[in-house]
């Protein structure tokens, strides 16, 4: 199965020394846990694009450290190509800032969260158990986020999936080809801790120091893999 990274953005520059940038942060977890599944990544925030769309199985959108509602132009035609993948009802899930833009390009919206910063291992409710969570019995569960902002208004005919105090729309489906997922499941630890430590400067000391202690609890990153594995394959719901 081969699908479209589309990479809406790259990691702090001085944190490319010691990471790997998201496309590959992808690549590297699908390896391990869904390795029949490959991809070709373009970069979106540099105006790159698929040709053939019939080429892809689906497509995986990134996050970014850009906001949904920035003004560069690169944005606008993101906007533009998500809503055609819904148009065309191709799979799509959307990370982060991919989910966030899901919900803009389809008629919600997307704000910077009045609750703050979401960082650190955040405990998730599953709202709904479809076929393509293989009936899990796993619930809540724990995911890596990092988000200031976040979906406020959901598309019409979305579904929520997931939903936490700090993110109410913490996973969203609309119809049977698109995903929307607030956390990542592609983030180390050790990433989330770098990226935690590099925003010490413009986040509270309290929310700094708790969400680095919640880097201590274990996660579900390998599950919410296997499910964005299965959305991708599943004919019907």
């Amino acid at each position: 199965m081969r699908i479209c990274l589309l990479k809406c953005g790259s990691i702090y520059e001085n944190l490319k020394e010691k990471f790997v940038d998201y496309d590959q942060m992808f690549i590297d977890v699908f390896q391990i846990n869904a390795a029949d599944i490959s991809f070709d990544a373009f970069e979106v925030y540099n105006n790159a694009y698929p040709q053939n769309l019939q080429h892809y199985d689906g497509f995986l959108s990134s996050g970014s450290l850009a906001s949904v509602y920035d003004p560069e132009s690169w944005i606008k035609q993101y906007q533009t190509f998500v809503t055609g993948l819904h148009k065309e009802k191709r799979k799509h899930v959307g990370i982060c800032f991919g989910h966030q833009m899901i919900a803009q390009a389809l008629g919600g919206r997307v704000e910077k969260a009045r609750q703050g910063w979401g960082m650190g291992i955040k405990e998730t409710l599953l709202e709904q158990n479809l076929p393509w969570m293989n009936n899990s019995t796993k619930n809540p569960i724990n995911l890596i986020v990092s988000h200031q902002d976040q979906v406020v208004k959901l598309p019409e005919n979305a579904v929520v999936l997931a939903a936490n105090v700090h993110c109410p729309v913490s996973m969203f489906m609309v119809g049977e080809h698109t995903l929307g997922i607030q956390a990542h499941p592609e983030f180390t630890r050790k990433y989330s801790k770098a990226s935690i430590e590099r925003r010490s400067n413009i986040v509270e000391p309290q929310i700094i120091n708790e969400a680095l202690q919640s880097l201590s609890l274990a996660t579900d990153e390998n599950l919410v893999i296997h499910w964005i594995e299965n959305f991708f394959k599943w004919e019907s719901f």
